[in-house]
C-alpha cells in the first residue's frame, strides 16, 4: 500500500518499516476527507481521521483488492464535473 501511495504522490505519515506500523497505513493527503470519500466510492474501506486517511490491510487481502487501492488513487484528482 505504501509503494501505491507513493507512485501516486500521496504522503505517507505511518513509519515504513513493517514492524513499526502494526499493519495500519496512515496516509496524509492534502484533502483527507475528499479522498476518503473517493477511495470509500470505489470500495476501499478506509478510516479517515483527522489530516489521516487510515488503510489497515489484512492477511487475506488480495490482488484484486490492492489494485483496485491502485485504480482509485489513479483516479483521485481526476473526477470531471459537470455544471448546468
Amino acid at each position: 500500500m505504501i509503494e501505491i501511495a507513493d507512485r501516486h504522490g500521496i504522503e505517507v505519515s505511518s513509519p515504513r518499516e513493517r514492524s513499526r506500523r502494526a499493519g495500519i497505513v496512515a496516509l496524509a493527503p492534502e484533502e483527507p476527507a475528499r479522498l476518503a470519500a473517493a477511495l470509500a466510492n470505489a470500495g476501499v474501506v478506509v478510516t479517515a481521521r483527522g489530516a489521516s486517511v487510515r488503510i489497515a490491510p489484512h492477511a487475506g487481502t488480495d490482488a484484486a483488492t490492492f489494485e483496485l487501492l491502485d485504480d482509485a488513487l489513479r483516479a483521485f484528482g481526476n473526477e470531471t464535473f459537470i455544471s448546468a
